[in-house]
């Protein structure tokens, strides 16, 4: 027994396991085309890792101060990851502070052995960014770019941004 719907392009059959059977009519013939139907392919799909990470540690080193109040260090920092990427990261921060103690910073973070979980499945991976931000008004703010994502390369050139919330806690987010 088969039973008839109408679908919004085409008339579509359903066949005795409720699989979809397309058909195409012309002149008042049907004509069986497939009962296999392949799924849409979807090309301007946008997919997003996010999630959250909070500082753990973060140990900063004065490299040159200036005689206007400004200065440049080096910073060391911990964070833990949840979301999208789960892991625990490692990342040097080259900072810039002017007078009013608002920053510029340039970093390289590295995530090992990062659980990852893209399209559904899980990948283990060495994770790399790069970050480029600011620190004004007591917010934090980065531009990132993955350099290397060893279990995933399409992801290696994708950017993304974190922003900071009170407590050492920060979302982020990378498009691809």
């Amino acid at each position: 027994m088969t039973k008839r719907f109408e679908a919004v392009c085409a008339p579509f059959m359903l066949d005795r396991a409720n699989l979809p059977i397309l058909h195409k009519i012309s002149g008042g013939t049907v004509t069986i085309v497939s009962n296999k139907i392949s799924p849409p392919k979807f090309k301007d799909i946008t997919m997003v890792i996010s999630g959250e990470f909070s500082i753990t540690q973060w140990q900063e080193e004065c490299d040159t101060e200036f005689s206007d109040g400004g200065k440049i260090s080096t910073a060391k920092v911990t964070q833990q990851y949840t979301g999208t990427i789960i892991g625990e990261s490692s990342i040097t921060y080259k900072m810039h502070y002017d007078a009013s103690g608002d920053a510029q910073f340039v970093g390289l973070e590295h995530i090992e052995a990062a659980a990852l979980k893209i399209e559904g499945e899980e990948f283990l991976c060495d994770l790399v960014f790069k970050h480029d931000g600011q620190f004004t008004k007591g917010v934090a703010q980065s531009q990132l770019t993955i350099l290397r994502c060893s279990a995933y390369k399409k992801l290696e050139g994708k950017t993304g941004e974190f922003t900071a919330q009170a407590g050492g806690r920060a979302v982020y987010s990378i498009k691809f």
